[in-house]
């Protein structure tokens, strides 16, 4: 009976095996043994069919590539495990079949063993179960916590697939609607902080949507890997425009539009910005409006054009609210975001060549001016808020905007805008930006220099000194006589009508025709004394004005009309002495701004003027101001990159020109100085306030003091002059590329990302435009790295970790092929310095650091003597080494090997082996290097 019955049991085993070995060809055959073992489960006992088909599933569970047969057999094992938890569904709805149960115990016992494939394998198959079990599906709460548990202990797995796995099959179990889910937690701190894209991915593919992953979201449009970045866009395509904030709203279509990666940028294009389009039933004008355009311009106009290409032009002229007739928008219709369509849509059409549809929606010149004057007119009517006069001038500005895409053949609508321009600038309506667009469009109107400069001369000279008139009261005497005068001319008048009445009755009609022409004169004489008996006399002067909106405006003109020009006339030299110059010591912040942009655009035409003038750029760090301060510093930089320190007499002091006569000795004899001492070491940020003694102390010094100064502007724009000194040449200091890398990765500057794009941007072109760029790198690695040792214990600088600025350096001075050729190689310098270094017990630096640094060196050796140095160096640095230190050690192992294998010519760093991988997992720099 015992014996009748195993043969029985293995022949159900021998039929479930069969079951298995067949649905892994084809999926076409699955309802077929799905049928079969679900005639075997009746047939055989619940734990006898549970472990025989967890046996079976053992197979496909232990197989770790990725294998078409392998995923017919387990969405085979998970179709058939959902199918017998419904043929078996009799009870409570919220109850699970017994071998369900099974098959989630047995996958729990075994998601933490050895086998890496194993582990991964469990989670796939947990998640193809939960997805199977349809959408209405239900778990006991004790199994899904513990499945919570167990799949959360994955996330911690040292295997980036298994991890994402583990994301997969945790998704089913979130709750969205709980503030305190802790899936939703594990997903947002995954997404936020693992260093793999693959789990990155995997969690903005299951994330299900709130409040915390919609700034989780948010955060991850700015991902170094594009993957990860388009599916950050394509989880906010699915919210609606209305859930986002207008800052997220600019801020998402500014990153994705002007994405890097060309498949990010398309998806924005095709989906996000129709999707947002289609929100709003089409209407581009209420999208604009949900951008708040008016602060925010050029994303607006870079949105539109993007969308306008994807729209038939019949559907864009719809949406134009202009009037037919008159082919403009009516006043009660022109508003921020209308006028920034209609302008948006004449660059289309003018782009696409659609004359007739821009003869639609647009007059001719002459009486677009004329609607601009009426439009002048509106706003000087009645007393309006703040706000609503930034609004009216910036739909002003917006339609000079559309002036320049209109036909200037027309010579009267010419002289007719030329007229407009120059009264818009006379009046009280301007602004910086559109005094700025006007003057720049004089260009085109009026192309010759000579004649432009004049016009907009005679504008800031009748700004600056007005034509007034004084009015005079008449004294007594001037009053009586003028009524003797009056009473004169009266008599007389009644003389000359009796003789015309004696002419006539006489019929003397020539006489009579000759007195009435004199009786006429006298008339108009006496109403001309009898109009007002206290006239007065009316005089004409010129008066100079000097208040702050006037400078501004005349100030702002002058930048702007020297921009065009590449030559310092005699028209403009006399307005910078006269105008600019005694108001860089006036007492209004803006109106020494003003003086200091225009003393700066002279002084790049004229190198005299700038030798002699760039003193005052450096005495407006005695004021107070910030705002004075960043005007001054643009102006001296742009001096500086222009001229250079050597022609505007400002010689740098020894360390700069040491810096620089070793850099080029370097160069030319192919030997390098492995790196220098710097006594920049605390790094705080403060706010420093500059010397003004230049003659002792040198000028990059105290700019580049300006880089720890708690004012992000100034910062900003401190790093941004500094770096172009460095990229065209004009200084060469390895101290001051160590302070630009310690200030990218200075945890202070995490949320400036315009400088970090600055920095990144620098660093990338570095190397490819300056020549010593790898000798000042070289150097700077060590002095970099003291910097980081030696930083306060205050100091935020030491959240930055050293291994990773040390990877960064060391790639950037990976040799190329051609200064290999030339004998030349940063690395082989490096390791010299690195070992040397190592070995002295007095450095301030972790040798454990120097240590793992090697990793990241490609040494091209042609030296013997260089190769044995170092091998002895290798071996007194390895005896030095606890036994213990398994990653320091490894790292010297693989060295050594590198070592052994050079050749005469050289060869490149072998690879890392897989154990050594596993040890310590470093991201990859150049992803890092590409991210903004």
């Amino acid at each position: 009976m015992v014996y009748r019955l195993c043969q029985k049991m293995a022949g159900m085993l021998v039929q479930m095996q069969e079951a298995f070995t067949q649905v892994q060809y084809s999926r076409r055959v699955h309802p077929e043994f799905m049928s079969k073992l679900k005639k075997l489960y009746q047939k055989m006992s619940e734990k006898d069919f549970t472990r025989a088909f967890i046996s079976c599933l053992l197979i496909p569970l232990g197989e770790g590539e990725h294998h078409p047969r392998i995923e017919n057999v387990l969405i085979f094992a998970a179709k058939f495990a959902v199918s017998v938890e419904s043929f078996n569904h009799e009870t409570e709805e919220e109850e699970l079949c017994p071998f369900m149960n099974s098959l989630f115990e047995f996958l729990l016992d075994n998601h933490d063993v050895g086998d890496a494939a194993l582990r991964f394998r469990v989670c796939y198959f947990m998640n193809m179960l939960l997805n199977s079990m349809g959408d209405n599906a239900f778990i006991d709460d004790l199994l899904c916590d513990r499945i919570t548990t167990c799949m959360t202990e994955r996330l911690l797995d040292k295997v980036p697939k298994i991890r994402a796995q583990a994301i997969l099959a945790l998704h089913r179990l979130q709750d969205p609607s709980d503030e305190h889910c802790p899936v939703i937690k594990a997903f947002i701190f995954h997404l936020n902080k693992d260093p793999q894209a693959e789990v990155r991915r995997a969690v903005l593919l299951t994330m299900g949507k709130n409040k915390q992953t919609l700034a989780a979201a948010l955060r991850r449009t700015r991902d170094i890997n594009d993957g990860v970045r388009k599916l950050a866009f394509q989880f906010l395509t699915k919210i609606t425009v209305r859930s986002l904030t207008i800052e997220q709203r600019e801020k998402l279509l500014s990153d994705g539009l002007r994405d890097r990666s060309e498949k990010v940028s398309k998806y924005v294009k095709m989906q996000l910005l129709p999707t947002w389009l289609e929100h709003y039933e089409g209407d581009f004008i209420k999208l604009l409006r949900a951008l708040d355009a008016e602060n925010a311009l050029e994303i607006s106009i870079l949105m539109l054009d993007v969308l306008l290409k994807l729209t038939p032009v019949r559907n864009i002229i719809q949406h134009v609210p202009v009037d037919p007739d008159t082919k403009l928008i009516p006043f009660e219709k022109l508003t921020s975001e209308s006028v920034i369509y209609w302008r948006c849509v004449i660059t289309h059409l003018q782009r696409e060549g659609c004359q007739d549809e821009i003869d639609k929606i647009l007059p001719e010149l002459s009486k677009f001016c004329e609607y601009i004057r009426e439009f002048m007119n509106l706003m000087k009517h009645d007393q309006r808020e703040t706000w609503e006069q930034n609004m009216l001038r910036f739909i002003l500005l917006q339609l000079f905007e559309i002036t320049k895409i209109c036909d200037l053949h027309d010579e009267v609508g010419r002289e007719n805008l030329k007229e407009l321009i120059v009264d818009t600038l006379k009046s009280d309506h301007d602004s910086e930006a559109l005094i700025d667009s006007i003057v720049q469009q004089c260009v085109a109107i009026v192309p010759d220099t000579e004649s432009r400069l004049n016009l907009l001369a005679n504008v800031i000279s009748e700004l600056r000194m007005p034509l007034t008139t004084e009015v005079v009261p008449l004294s007594e005497a001037e009053k009586h006589e003028k009524d003797m005068k009056k009473a004169k001319l009266k008599v007389e008048l009644l003389q000359v009508q009796e003789y015309q009445y004696v002419a006539i009755q006489s019929k003397n009609f020539l006489r009579a025709e000759e007195l009435k022409t004199k009786i006429e004169f006298l008339k108009a004489a006496i109403e001309d004394l009898g109009t007002d008996q206290v006239v007065e006399e009316v005089r004409e002067e010129y008066e100079m004005k000097s208040d702050k909106k006037t400078l501004t405006k005349c100030l702002q003109i002058m930048f702007s009309m020297t921009q065009s020009v590449k030559t310092l006339c005699p028209m403009l030299r006399s307005l910078l002495m006269d105008m600019v110059l005694p108001n860089l010591d006036h007492s209004v912040c803006s109106v020494i701004i003003g003086a200091l942009k225009a003393t700066t655009v002279c002084c790049l035409l004229d190198e005299d003027l700038a030798k002699k003038y760039i003193p005052v750029f450096f005495l407006q760090f005695s004021v107070e101001n910030d705002d004075i301060w960043l005007a001054a510093l643009k102006g001296i930089f742009d001096l500086l990159v222009l001229y250079g320190l050597e022609r505007l007499g400002m010689a740098p002091d020894p360390e700069t020109t040491e810096d620089t006569g070793q850099a080029n000795k370097s160069r030319s004899n192919r030997t390098v100085r492995l790196y220098s001492q710097s006594e920049d070491t605390d790094t705080l940020l403060s706010t420093p306030r500059p010397s003004l003694n230049c003659e002792n102390r040198n000028i990059i010094n105290i700019l580049t003091g300006l880089l720890d100064n708690a004012n992000r502007d100034l910062r900003t724009i401190a790093v941004e002059g500094l770096c172009k000194l460095l990229l065209h040449r004009r200084i060469s200091s390895p101290s001051l590329v160590a302070r630009l890398i310690i200030l990218w990765h200075n945890p202070v500057t995490d949320n400036d990302s315009y400088l970090r794009q600055c920095l990144s941007y620098f660093f990338n072109h570095f190397g490819a435009v300056v020549p010593d760029s790898q000798e000042m790198l070289e150097r700077s690695f060590l002095v970099t790295l003291k910097m980081l040792a030696n930083a306060p214990d205050t100091s935020p600088l030491h959240e930055i970790e050293p291994l990773k600025v040390a990877q960064l350096i060391l790639h950037l001075t990976k040799t190329e092929a051609q200064d290999r050729l030339l004998g030349y190689c940063a690395h082989n310098n490096l390791a010299l310095a690195i070992i040397a270094e190592a070995l002295n017990s007095d450095s301030c630096i972790d040798p454990k650091l120097l240590i793992r640094s090697l990793r990241y060196l490609h040494i091209h050796l042609e030296d013997d003597s260089m190769r044995k140095c170092l091998q002895e160096s290798v071996k007194r640095l390895s005896e030095q080494v606890e036994p213990s230190e398994k990653r320091i050690t490894n790292t010297l192992s693989h060295f050594k090997r590198n070592l052994d294998n050079q050749t005469k010519f050289g060869a490149e760093n072998g690879p890392i082996t897989e154990e050594e991988l596993m040890i310590e997992e470093e991201p990859m720099i150049e992803e890092e290097l590409d991210a903004c």
